[in-house]
């Protein structure tokens, strides 16, 4: 008998240590709950971001961490395309390995600002051969901060195998993103949304749902 609890025991401390280890990558995250990491640009580096240039097409763009300007914490992520293309995906700033769930809909949400006004695309593309895109849309940036999001529901699975990505190489003109977020639902479900429409003291779910995202 203490062998069978035993087990039961070790079984359940494992389960649960594996549980975490892939909730911190975001792949079975509840409902409303962030599947991306550093969306806050607050760590010293973009990654697990990155920016991907094709040089081979002609383009050319750095990105650097921004401390001047923020939309919340203290730092934003800056892309400067320095020759661009025309075609918005030869530059684009994306992070890897993330996952969604058919048939279930799906949110981004982001804050940006750039120069002038412009448009970039945001684009939900596997990451390998045959290089599907998933969803891609178009959309218009302001000069002042401003949240954005756009939704779409997968016709498949995908589990760490498709990135999300804004594409920029459209234009020269400077863009910055901060606080981004990626989750299955409505703007609605998004945990710690709350934050929004609360007294500056917060409350408990929200301060809860703020201290998540943090982490993701």
């Amino acid at each position: 008998m203490k062998r069978v609890i035993y087990f039961l025991a070790s079984f359940s401390v494992a389960f649960t240590l594996i549980a975490a280890v892939y909730a911190q990558k975001g792949d079975i995250l509840g409902k409303g709950e962030n599947r991306l990491h550093n969306g806050g640009f607050e760590n010293p580096v973009i990654d697990p971001w990155k920016l991907e240039v094709r040089a081979d097409k002609g383009a050319v763009a750095i990105v650097e961490i921004d401390k001047n300007t923020s939309e919340e914490g203290k730092q934003s992520v800056k892309v400067t395309v320095t020759k661009p293309t025309g075609t918005a995906w030869h530059v684009k700033l994306r992070q890897d390995d993330r996952c969604f769930e058919k048939n279930k809909k799906f949110t981004l949400v982001f804050w940006a600002k750039a120069e002038k006004p412009r448009s970039i695309e945001a684009s939900f593309q596997l990451q390998r051969d045959p290089w599907r895109v998933f969803f891609s849309q178009k959309i218009d940036i302001d000069t002042e901060w401003k949240e954005y999001n756009v939704s779409f529901t997968p016709d498949v699975d995908n589990f760490q195998d498709h990135w999300v990505a804004f594409h920029l190489a459209n234009s020269d003109i400077v863009t910055w993103f901060d606080d981004v977020r990626y989750f299955q639902g409505d703007l609605k479900d998004e945990v710690g949304r709350e934050r929004q429409q609360v007294h500056p003291t917060g409350t408990l779910s929200a301060t809860w749902g703020r201290i998540k995202r943090w982490f993701y």
